[in-house]
């Protein structure tokens, strides 16, 4: 009970007093909660994180969730976040390796800001068998494309070849073919991550790839990012149907997705960041629907019209007094 209250303090109600002591009744020292959360991470850790079946986390401690996929039943984030393991692993080590299924991730409980270890089965075309793979993928903001994935590795060796490409170019339609999966892995994740509320409904089947440029240049990029390997920016313009369609024809754009990727040798950290925005509108569209009267209502207080129409006031009155008759 003395345990509760320090790890607590302030006044408590009945209620809540009672239902803390219920949750706390193995746990009557704080000594004994230490021990067993010490278990619990010492558990994670042997693991790295990639199985936690068999460990019980203390009450009111930050732990991972771990969730089972089977029959596709998994959500379509993570899905994109084991492709951004497999990309990342190929890029580095010139393999093809394509994604299966996820088998099952951790997930982190205590931000909205998510970390992933997610264990997935792979297919190398080169020996035409599965593969165990695993991956960590971390979002670094919620509801933004800040993502960085700081493990990719098969449970098993695999061959390294090289790879190529330093040059900053609109791709070839063939070559935007031949890349389409890594191009396309971006642009999905650039929609998904910021906009997370739709991301179940959105059909990413319908995104059409219209033009890609891939930027390796390393000039005026941040501090950090000179030596990393694999830079690039991504520029993808694109179509999207579906979002046309629940807007409405006349908000009908197109639309560019910017990805930056980075990779830092030394950490072994594998960075995506991206946006995406709406570009060269189809059709010439009202103020409204450009969103102008929203933003104008947001600033429209009667405070800020009174200091407002004081200012346009005292212009007015200025540029009379300098034009009037006692004008020098």
């Amino acid at each position: 009970e003395k345990f509760i209250r320090r790890s607590l303090p302030g006044k408590m109600s009945g209620e809540r007093e009672a239902l803390l002591r219920l949750m706390w009744h193995m746990f009557p020292t704080k000594e004994e909660f230490d021990r067993r959360t010490r278990e619990y991470e010492e558990g994670v850790d042997k693991s790295e994180g990639f199985d936690v079946s068999g460990l019980t986390a203390p009450p009111l401690s930050p732990a991972l969730l771990e969730i089972i996929c089977s029959n596709g039943t998994c959500s379509r984030l993570i899905v994109l976040y084991a492709r951004m393991g497999l990309h990342r692993y190929n890029m580095l080590q010139g393999t093809n390796l394509e994604l299966i299924s996820v088998k099952k991730y951790n997930k982190s409980t205590w931000s909205a800001a998510c970390l992933y270890y997610i264990t997935l089965e792979a297919m190398d075309p080169a020996t035409n068998s599965p593969l165990t793979f695993q991956t960590k993928v971390q979002e670094l903001k919620y509801g933004q494309m800040d993502l960085t994935c700081g493990i990719a590795r098969p449970l098993g060796d695999i061959k390294r070849s090289s790879e190529n490409s330093k040059r900053c170019r609109l791709l070839e339609k063939s070559e935007v073919q031949e890349n389409n999966d890594w191009i396309r892995l971006y642009l999905e994740l650039a929609i998904a991550t910021t906009n997370r509320s739709r991301v179940e409904n959105h059909d990413l089947s319908d995104l059409k790839i219209v033009k890609v440029a891939v930027d390796t240049s390393k000039q005026d990029v941040e501090e950090g990012l000179e030596d990393s390997k694999l830079f690039a920016i991504v520029y993808i313009t694109y179509k999207d149907s579906w979002e046309d369609a629940r807007l409405g024809k006349q908000h009908a754009v197109d639309r560019l997705a910017i990805v930056r990727r980075a990779f830092d040798e030394f950490y072994g950290s594998f960075t995506l960041v991206g946006q995406t925005r709406e570009i060269i509108p189809k059709k010439k569209l009202r103020t409204k629907q450009l969103g102008f009267t929203k933003m104008w209502r947001r600033l429209y207080t009667p405070r800020r019209l009174k200091a407002y129409k004081d200012g346009l006031s005292r212009r007015v009155h200025k540029k009379r007094s300098m034009t009037g008759p006692n004008a020098l």
